[in-house]
């Protein structure tokens, strides 16, 4: 035994553990980083996917993404929400547990489990299609989310043009991803709250970001802007609805 001890502490002493664990461990990153960023490609979303935007994934998770930081984002919307009373979601019920694990990385913005199916997700796409008609607002593939999915625009649709107006950015109010069927929506702060506290969603990470927030040209993300869990099933549908409304109204007000 002291022979091989010795053998070993001469081996460290040469630095061939050394090299070898070194090695090692940059084999195991190595595979690691490329079944993680793999399985991180497989999901559509609007960002490039490229591996600086996969490693920034992981910067947003961490720091943004927090508990600390998704803690002071409801704290400020409290703030907001005592300067307006404004409320559309007061008699919002409480969702039934459990509550939807989301995927490990905050960009995309997904639900890992409670994926709903596609006849739910065909249900959403053709409410929102009669949303956007009550209120003569455009309807298309979501820019945000590259042309996926389906989106509500605060861009008015006109009987005058023989043409739909060109989506944007900016005015994607409302999407359904076409993934898993869960939904993102701005929605006044007050509101945001409720559906926060009632379990229908959670902040998207990027809201309440100083580089990303709306500024006045409101080019960027408002702070209400929220992801909401898919239907389970048909009676969950026309409370998602009326979420959906609720962010549809308040924009109204600000456009």
């Amino acid at each position: 035994m002291d022979r091989i001890t010795q053998a070993m502490n001469e081996m460290w002493q040469r630095g061939s553990f050394r090299s070898a664990a070194a090695i090692l461990a940059g084999g195991w990153a190595i595979t690691w980083a490329v079944r993680d960023y793999t399985a991180w490609i497989q999901i559509k979303g609007g960002f490039p996917q490229n591996p600086l935007m996969w490693a920034l994934s992981y910067v947003i998770h961490w720091s943004i993404g927090s508990n600390y930081a998704t803690h002071a984002h409801l704290k400020y919307l409290e703030r907001l929400s005592i300067k307006d009373k404004t409320e559309l979601l007061a008699s919002l019920p409480a969702r039934e547990p459990p509550t939807p694990q989301l995927i490990k990385w905050s960009v995309p913005h997904r639900q890992l489990t409670q994926r709903t199916s596609p006849e739910m997700i065909s249900h959403l796409y053709t409410e929102l299609r009669a949303l956007g008609a009550r209120h003569d607002l455009l309807v298309a593939p979501s820019v945000r989310e590259a042309h996926s999915g389906l989106a509500l625009y605060a861009i008015r649709m006109t009987q005058e043009s023989p043409q739909s107006p060109k989506p944007t950015f900016a005015a994607d109010l409302i999407h359904i991803h076409a993934e898993d069927g869960s939904i993102h929506v701005t929605l006044h702060p007050k509101d945001a709250l409720c559906v926060v506290r009632k379990s229908w969603g959670v902040r998207f990470p990027l809201a309440y970001c100083g580089i990303f927030s709306r500024g006045k040209k409101g080019d960027g993300l408002s702070d209400g802007l929220m992801l909401v869990y898919a239907p389970r099933n048909e009676a969950e549908v026309p409370i998602i609805m009326k979420i959906i409304e609720a962010g549809v109204h308040y924009s109204l007000t600000t456009m």
